[in-house]
């Protein structure tokens, strides 16, 4: 017999209002890595029916009934929300400073990666030129992504990082330019 793999604690306080007031959240197992509908236990994805989705409050009572391991926000269009990934966050390496600095820069609501401890997620207003855009900002290792996607949240916020999704449209741009050239060169 195999153990349930374990998800990190929740902390629903920390989790920005902004999300918790929209009816986007589904549930997430860790046992087979997916995302589920809190009423249904279908598998969902960003795309999903509306009726696939729940509050915020329905979502953690079904967290606190054991039917799911975390909790996942369904990031809409109508939601200009970029999510920086998989950024490094100590400083005992060239990639963790970077992502110290990134997330010194961007001044977001930015929480702990919910499977690895070195790892930070940022989240920022930005409206994309681009329809979707996923890229690993080489050569460092972490994703920029906007578009519909499913987020992980565990409310496991980082010390000294605002509890709101700020608007950085200037800063996500500047770090778009910087590794890319201007949105025009993606086509946006």
């Amino acid at each position: 017999m195999t153990d349930k793999p374990t998800a990190p604690e929740l902390h629903p306080e920390n989790i920005p209002d902004e999300l918790k007031a929209k009816p986007r959240w589904v549930g997430y197992r860790s046992e087979d890595k997916r995302y589920v509908s809190c009423c249904t236990g279908n598998r969902v994805g960003p795309e999903s029916e509306e009726d696939e989705f729940v509050s915020f409050d329905e979502a953690i009572a079904c967290y606190k009934e054991g039917v799911i391991d975390g909790i996942a926000y369904a990031v809409s269009e109508d939601d200009s929300l970029v999510v920086l990934e998989d950024v490094l966050y100590h400083p005992d390496t060239k990639e963790g400073k970077a992502g110290e600095k990134l997330v010194r820069t961007l001044q977001t609501y930015t929480e702990y990666d919910d499977q690895r401890a070195d790892r930070v997620k940022l989240l920022a207003y930005a409206e994309p030129r681009a329809e979707r855009w996923v890229t690993r900002l080489a050569p460092w290792p972490w994703r920029l992504e906007s578009g519909t996607q499913l987020i992980r949240l565990s409310g496991r916020h980082v010390d000294g990082t605002p509890r709101n999704i700020e608007n950085r449209q200037r800063k996500v741009d500047d770090l778009w330019d910087k590794h890319f050239g201007s949105w025009s060169q993606v086509g946006g």
